[in-house]
């Protein structure tokens, strides 16, 4: 009998330690998770960061209550606190689920709906536990007394399982995904991330191929407790959480350009909210369905890299947005997918019509710039009553002339005229009539003269025509030709007929002068030689 008691006394000491061990084992790791609840929580603004919060929290619920079920020999009902450790087990697989989607891009996922539906299995899982013993749902049955896990159940017992593992999966296949997408640092990132999330399913498929190092001992919520340190680890020690999803919210979502990424069959992946407001797509575009679906434009967009996209506006007019593309590849260089960047050139082509308008209108501008100078030249140059050139534009065009001259060695006549009587025929007939006669004097003149004379008013009623090129003696026929043409002429004014007659006086290049002064002096001594002989002919300097 004294044997007997020994051993009894020996197991249950055992127990005992057993039992403080574990608990403490247990209440360290609680601890731990509050530590990380904390930090996670000071930062709850980066990304991410909220639901490593709630995840470590409900490790600290999981490690405390499991610890107090060890320590408690008496409990309000039996197993009351190994159901408690429940609130911390249907909850880490939603935390570990949101953690993941924020992790890998996927944030935008959790709507209040989505949110609504990932806690519909936990609640009402709590809710069929506690009350078990009305319906059986949950045990099924399958609770032996003093059991200190929780490893068979009944049909609920397994659903639970069925859909936090499948959460789990899920959480793992995106971080898989990721992780063989990325390079360099963001790649050591995401597998820090891949572990923590592995780590418990290891433990867990351990545990139920009949490996328990640590007997009656779930260990579970330990791991989970490390898988947090390594996620607090990935995300603030290495700023996963700073860098990608922070850059890409503040960079990519506020973008004014739309970003588009599609995978390897051109379904759509991922994309910023200029996305809609440049396509005019209203809602939210769905994810995984194909561009060829959504934008038939893009079909071919496998073998362009450029184009352009009309867009309709709520004002009726279109939007021209113009689209590239940028093929994404992984580390051993195989393509992965496809970044669309759009760009809306709307205003730039408006403007750049609005542009070429006034650029028009300028052009425009300029020429009747240059017809208005062209004018104002030419009538600055320009007798205003007869039409001919005055005597500025003589000025300038004597000394060109006169070189041209020399240049080419040729001659150059000079024929002065001037209306006879012109005084007289003013003061009987009127200056109305007096400017009538040089009107006319000046159509003779641009009559008979050649494109490369120059028929001047010199001032008055009198006139030069300089013809390049021509002898003395073709010069005084010309002259002549002029006196006829202008004797001939019978000017009506006033039911009146009236005439008039012209002296002429003609200087050649170089034999009588070789300055324009000397030439014209030359020209005008021949002109008062004629109006001496009478008038009403031609004379030629010297002769």
């Amino acid at each position: 009998i004294d044997v007997q008691c020994l051993d009894f006394c020996l197991l249950r000491w055992l127990r005992v330690e057993r039992a403080d061990l574990y608990a403490a084992l247990l209440v360290l790791s609680a601890l731990v998770a509050a530590v990380i609840a904390v930090v996670a929580w000071l930062r709850r603004t980066a990304p991410g960061a909220i639901p490593l919060t709630i995840l470590a929290l409900a490790m600290v619920w999981w490690a405390m209550t499991y610890a107090l079920h060890w320590l408690s020999p008496h409990q309000p009902k039996p197993f009351f606190w190994l159901d408690a450790t429940y609130l911390g087990v249907v909850t880490a697989p939603t935390a570990l689920f949101s953690l993941t989607l924020q992790i890998t891009h996927r944030g935008h996922w959790l709507k209040r709906r989505v949110i609504i539906l990932l806690l519909i299995e936990p609640l009402l899982s709590l809710a069929l536990l506690w009350t078990d013993p009305w319906h059986g749902w949950f045990f099924g049955g399958q609770r032996p007394l003093g059991s200190n896990l929780i490893y068979q159940g009944g049909f609920w017992f397994y659903t639970n399982i069925f859909y936090s593992y499948g959460l789990i999966l899920l959480s793992l296949i995106f971080l898989i995904t990721q992780f063989a997408q990325m390079s360099g640092l963001l790649r050591s990132q995401t597998g820090v991330i891949l572990l923590g999330a592995i780590l418990p399913v290891m433990v867990n498929l351990v545990s139920l191929l009949g490996f328990h190092p640590l007997p009656d001992l779930d260990l579970t919520p330990v791991v989970f407790v490390f898988s947090s340190l390594i996620f607090a680890y990935g995300l603030f020690h290495h700023g996963l959480l700073l860098i990608i999803p922070v850059a890409r919210s503040v960079l990519i979502e506020s973008m004014r350009d739309g970003v588009l990424v599609l995978d390897r069959q051109n379904r759509v992946v991922d994309y910023n909210p200029a996305t809609r407001a440049l396509l005019g797509t209203s809602g939210q575009i769905s994810y995984g369905l194909p561009i060829r679906e959504w934008l038939p434009q893009l079909a071919n967009i496998e073998t362009k890299e450029s184009g352009r996209l009309l867009i309709p506006a709520a004002n009726g007019e279109q939007r021209t947005v113009e689209w590239n593309t940028v093929l994404l590849s992984n580390d051993k260089r195989q393509p992965i997918g496809r970044l669309v960047v759009f760009r809306d050139l709307t205003d730039l082509e408006q403007a750049y019509i609005a542009l070429h308008e006034l650029n028009e209108r300028l052009q425009a501008q300029l020429e009747e710039n240059k017809v208005l100078q062209e004018q104002l030249r030419e009538h600055a140059l320009r007798d205003p009553l007869t039409g001919l050139y005055n005597r500025r534009f003589l000025e300038e065009a004597l000394p060109r002339e006169l070189a041209r001259a020399v240049r080419l060695s040729y001659n150059i006549s000079f024929v002065m005229l001037d209306i006879d009587q012109f005084k007289s025929f003013n003061d009987t007939y009127g200056h109305e009539a007096g400017d009538k006669l040089l009107q006319a004097m000046g159509k003779v003149l641009t009559t008979y003269t050649r494109a490369d004379d120059i028929a001047c008013r010199l001032g008055g009623e009198e006139f030069l025509v300089v013809m390049p090129n021509i002898t003395g003696d073709t010069a005084f026929q010309r002259a002549e030709q002029l006196r006829r043409a202008f004797e001939e002429i019978s000017l009506t004014y006033h039911s009146l007929c009236l005439n008039a007659k012209i002296s002429l006086g003609v200087a050649l290049f170089p034999q009588h002068g070789k300055t324009p002064a000397e030439l014209l002096r030359a020209a005008d001594w021949a002109l008062y030689d004629a109006k001496q002989r009478g008038g009403n002919c031609v004379v030629v300097y010297g002769k």
